[in-house]
């Protein structure tokens, strides 16, 4: 059965491989895809889940913003 813990491991690795990969264009799209996964969690008032979906977009977007700023 998919579980949230499931979808977060997927995201977590999903974003080691486009460090690994160099491809910000697929961190920009897992951040919004952790960033969508925010709003049902907090719609349930889940605040661990949301606040880990908010992590895992930070970590996102953090990452593209380091490659985005050694491509300059």
């Amino acid at each position: 059965m998919l579980t949230i813990e499931l979808i977060q491991q997927h995201i977590r690795e999903a974003i080691a491989q486009a460090i690994a990969a160099k491809n910000p264009a697929e961190l920009a799209h897992l951040q919004q895809m952790a960033g969508l996964m925010m709003k049902p969690a907090h719609l349930h008032n889940d605040q661990e889940t949301e606040y880990a979906f908010r992590v895992l977009a930070a970590k996102a977007a953090n990452a593209r913003e380091v490659l985005l700023q050694k491509e300059d």
